[in-house]
């Protein structure tokens, strides 16, 4: 399912971008584009935080797990707890707070690519689940605008899961954590 979801983005970007390139005038393409510097202010890719380890959890959220790594500070699991999805499997729903750090509006589905392990295997993405809004992880938000957005995974059993969100090609690692199911 993760695939065909990566492939619907990819092939969107794609047919958006050719759309954008063929709406420029002749007079535009003759101007060269003036020169971004390679690091401003307001890029938060380069700096990192590390997890705070701080207990804050109830009987069934948490948010913060025992083993986590640095993390860009863009986009950090605030919580997560068990819920059932509508075939009533278990379900991992981790609820996500991402502030966009793009130019321009952009929606989390088309900027970060998350996924879960279970026991080393990918988990698949739950469906039907309380409290999680697809809709949420479509929407677009404004530059620097922070915003929750929930997803869920399927369960295998109650052994801890590993959260890795990437950019969407998956070359820049921006969060990597463990997750702790045994207190939930």
């Amino acid at each position: 399912m993760k695939k065909s979801k990566i492939s619907a983005l990819l092939l969107s970007a794609i047919i958006a971008g050719s759309i954008f390139t063929g709406c420029t005038d002749e007079e535009e393409k003759n101007e060269s584009a003036p020169e971004l510097p390679a690091s401003t202010a307001d890029n938060h890719e380069e700096s990192k935080a590390p997890e705070s380890t701080g207990d804050t959890s109830s009987e069934d959220e948490t948010s913060s797990s025992e083993e986590s790594k640095p993390e860009q500070d863009f986009i950090k699991i605030k919580s997560y707890k068990l819920g059932k999805d509508y075939k009533k499997q278990d379900a991992l729903v981790v609820t996500y707070e991402w502030t966009n750090i793009e130019e321009k509006a952009a929606s989390f589905m088309l900027t970060i690519f998350d996924k879960a392990y279970q026991n080393g295997i990918e988990l698949e993405s739950a469906i039907g689940v309380d409290g999680v809004d697809a809709q949420k992880q479509m929407n677009d938000i404004k530059p620097g605008i922070t915003y929750e957005v929930t997803v869920a995974f399927v369960l295998q059993d109650k052994s801890d899961v590993s959260i890795e969100c990437t950019d969407m090609l998956g070359y820049e690692m921006y969060l990597e954590q463990t997750l702790s199911l045994k207190d939930l």
